[in-house]
């Protein structure tokens, strides 16, 4: 069955397959004499409803027939379908990482705010790890590049993405479901998914829609990874000593060190939506949400990429020297995945996440005015059980993370509609968003550094805990000034106060440091911490407020009807806050809001009788107080020095970039859709305080310059082009073909230098850290879509990532131990069957 369905996929793979970038065929699907051409756009997202190409602002808008012709619910797929956007996997984490226009990070912090801003149906997700966002049933996606901080607020100097979903339509009874089989060249492991989306009219006033999806994939990784050498405990002798043999064995005695040869890293999420519309009158609208994820897919596969002594001149890590040296020049599909399964982590049970939201979004309509009312509520409880290093061995770190997040917003919106030259929007804002985090860490690798002496750690837990409460509260006024018919003034102003209560609990205390660590009977749950606080050596609690004025000043000039350019200047920040993963007062201390500025030029235009639409934006954006992650050297309450790594503010940096759009209609069953985004991106300066030993030199913690190296998520190019064919057939069905390609170039992920470089203290040796790099890649998709002439029936044959290249797509390492990646997925050929009543 297998093999069959792999030349069958392979036969309709060289016809065409699957659409990753750009526009999609068949938009205009009432459209028989052009099912390709451009459509007027409206967007939202500015909190007025607006043509695309009449706003002044640098944005993409992706339609629900492009998000489906993508063939996946990826929030990263976004990456592909706008310019100098870089949405990455969090390594580990089903979260996102990345940003735009050169911002983002890797960081797993729960505490941690994001630097691209993203809302559905205006309902705001603040933080990295509720990013993650299965992306069904959506009307459009609007893509907002460059800082959005007057309009969308904090947490978007990148930019914002805004998610519209479909609404109940009042009146009508109608349905689709869509079914999707696919396999990956790696392992030919097996994905599945179903989508049902049904429409209810129940009177003339109320309609419901239940939109469904239920996504299982087995994961394109292999737990099969053959042990990578002699295993060695650092905490026994070493050969020719005869004690080391014996020694050894003890230290690695109950835990194998190859996996069963399982698939690992699969789907297997539920989500639900449903939605109600009530509109009585002209003067009333409500729509009612209710949504439902539960996702019980696997632990995140990850990749040991730790470099040997002789990569990068020698980066000191002690991974190796403990006989697992990565995969060299192996598969990275076939890797290692902990035993460890307990009640208290449980690598094989998976991540378990559940979340329910309620949302309530309210118009009333005036003939000058419009009010909104967007009140919304929304609970998500985590169960990440991860091992991190890529090995089978009981791992360097396994750990749960668990939480429980609980968010609110309320806002209320006023905008005109006045028929004379000046019209704004204004509003108030209030947000909440708490969480509760519990970590349980088995620290399997004093197992291995310290040897039988070490039996204590096999089966005892450390526990962190961390919490933080957040207000946030916001008033923006957004108005534009017509001065004459061609040009208009828009100027913008919002004002947030963000208000975060920390507390931090983790370490043992000076009489005992291993106080804060439970064994398997005093486990009570995975949200309950069973210790008082008197266990924990590193107690605190803090509270800091965070506000900032944040504003934007647009000239635009209508040269014709379809020529329009503008100029801007935009601010936006992202909130101060403090580290989740701190160990000591000092580095507890909350770090600032980073801050950004962004001058802008652009051109919007539609040509040749609207087959050629042409859009571009030249930027220069100032970053300050960068947030960025630094190693430092403290000690715990019992006086022993460790290492943590924390978010300090250090540095400036400046990027200058260039994006171009455009979608061309030749003929009426061809489209062309192309982007390119340049991007230069350096530090101005960055001289963060740093452990000399760190680099493998003697001195005090003191700054260094390290404004050399290169500024993470900043790749200089990146780009796609897409070709769209729709064909008649003389039945009266249809057929689409489309065939795209997508670029990118290699960026760094990791803002520090490697370790153990050498030099001197006034001159060391800085080199960026080996295997942490985004790598260049180039994505080569295609599809072909049939479409029934008398059954509302559609079948797509599909292909990603056709020429099976091979790619690191997110890297973290930790400290001077290990450094553990992702990899973008394989080859995947799969078919895609929709059916419309």
């Amino acid at each position: 069955m297998v093999s069959y369905s792999k030349k069958a996929l392979s036969v309709a793979v060289c016809v065409s397959l699957s659409q990753l970038f750009g526009a999609v065929g068949a938009q205009a699907q009432n459209n028989d004499e052009n099912r390709l051409q451009l459509e007027e756009v409206l967007v939202t997202g500015t909190k007025r409803t607006v043509a695309q190409q009449d706003l002044s602002v640098a944005v993409t808008t992706v339609t629900a027939k492009q998000l489906e012709n993508t063939f996946q619910n990826d929030v990263t797929a976004l990456s592909e379908l706008a310019p100098n956007v870089n949405l990455t996997p969090q390594t580990g984490f089903n979260a996102i990482a990345g940003g735009m226009r050169g911002t983002g990070f890797n960081s797993i912090l729960v505490t941690k705010d994001a630097s691209v801003g993203i809302t559905v149906d205006e309902f705001a997700f603040n933080h990295v790890q509720s990013q993650f966002i299965e992306m069904f049933d959506m009307e459009q996606v609007e893509i907002y590049r460059g800082p959005q901080g007057t309009l969308f607020g904090k947490n978007t100097t990148g930019g914002a993405i805004a998610f519209t979903t479909k609404k109940p339509v009042l009146g009508e009874f109608f349905g689709d479901i869509e079914g999707n089989y696919s396999q990956f060249a790696s392992n030919d492991s097996d994905a599945y998914k179903i989508k049902l989306g049904l429409n209810v009219p129940i009177g003339d006033t109320l309609a419901a829609r239940l939109a469904v999806i239920q996504d299982n994939s087995d994961g394109w990784y292999t737990n099969d990874k053959p042990a990578g050498g002699e295993f060695q405990s650092l905490g026994c002798p070493f050969p020719p000593d005869p004690a080391a043999e014996a020694c050894n064995n003890a230290a690695r005695s109950k835990f194998p060190d190859v996996g069963r040869g399982e698939d690992i890293g699969g789907k297997d999420v539920l989500a639900a939506k449903l939605k109600f519309r009530w509109q009585p009158n002209n003067f009333y609208l409500a729509d009612l949400t209710f949504e439902y994820v539960k996702d019980r897919g696997d632990t995140v596969a990850a990749v040991n990429e730790t470099p040997l002594a002789n990569q990068n001149g020698g980066e000191g890590y002690l991974w190796p020297i403990a006989g697992f040296p990565g995969i060299g020049g192996g598969d990275p599909f076939s890797t290692g995945q902990s035993y460890t399964a307990t009640k208290v982590v449980d690598i094989p049970g998976g991540h378990k996440i559940d979340a329910d939201g309620i949302y309530l979004n309210q118009t009333f309509s005036f003939d000058n005015y419009e009010v909104k009312w967007i009140l919304g509520t929304r609970s998500q409880d985590e169960v990440l059980a991860s091992t991190y290093t890529g090995e089978a061995y009981t791992s360097q770190y396994d750990a749960s993370r668990n939480s429980e997040r609980d968010q609110l917003q309320n806002e209320l919106r006023l905008s005109t509609k006045f028929g004379g030259p000046f019209n704004f929007v204004t509003g108030a804002a209030y947000y909440e968003d708490d969480v509760d985090f519990l970590v349980f860490g088995n620290l399997g690798y004093f197992l291995i550094f310290a040897g039988p002496a070490a039996e204590f750690y096999r089966d005892t837990y450390e526990i962190q805990v961390t919490s933080q409460e957040r207000e946030s509260m916001a008033f923006y006024i957004d108005g534009t000034y017509d001065i004459t018919d061609a040009l208009k003034l828009t100027l913008g102003f919002r004002h947030t106060q963000d208000e975060k209560d920390f507390t931090r609990l983790s370490l043992g205390t000076a009489e005992n440091p291993v106080s804060n660590f439970i064994t398997l009977d005093e486990f009570k749950g995975p949200h309950k911490n069973p210790l008082p606080e008197s266990a924990f050596g590193n107690v605190v609690k803090d509270d800091k407020d965070f506000s900032s004025n944040t504003y934007r000043i647009v000239l635009d000039y209508n040269w014709t009807d379809d020529l329009m350019t503008y100029a801007s200047f935009a601010t936006g920040f992202v909130a101060g806050g403090f580290s989740e993963t701190c160990g000591s007062a000092f580095s507890c201390q909350p770090y600032a809001s980073e801050e950004n500025e962004n001058f802008e030029i652009g051109v919007k235009a539609d040509m040749l009788d609207g087959k050629l639409r042409f859009n571009g934006a030249l930027f220069h954006t100032q970053y300050e107080n960068l947030q960025r992650d630094t190693v430092i050297s403290i000690k715990d309450a019992a006086g022993n020095d460790f290492q943590e790594t924390v978010a300090l503010n250090e540095g400036e940096s400046t990027a200058i970039g260039l994006e171009l759009e455009l979608n061309y209609v030749p003929t009426p069953n061809l489209r062309i859709d192309a982007n390119l985004g340049w991007l230069d991106h350096e530090y101005d300066s960055y001289e963060p305080g740093y452990d000399p030993a760190t680099l493998g030199l003697v001195g005090t913690p003191q700054p260094f310059d390290f404004s050399d190296l290169e500024v993470p998520y900043s790749p200089e190019f990146n780009g796609g082009v897409s070709v769209t064919y729709f064909q008649d057939l003389s039945n009266g069905s249809s057929l689409t073909y489309n065939v795209n390609v997508h670029y990118q170039d290699e960026a760094e992920i990791n803002p520090a230098p490697a370790s153990f470089q050498g030099g001197t203290i006034a001159n060391p040796v800085l080199k960026q850290k080996a295997n942490t790099q985004l790598e260049e890649r180039t994505l080569l998709n295609a599809y072909v879509t049939w479409e029934g002439a008398d059954i509302p029936l559609e079948i797509s044959l599909y292909g990603k990532n056709l020429t099976d290249e091979e790619y690191r797509n997110s890297a973290n390492p930790v400290a001077n131990l290990w450094n553990f990646t992702t990899y973008g997925a394989p080859r995947e050929l799969g078919v895609q069957v929709g059916y419309s009543f």
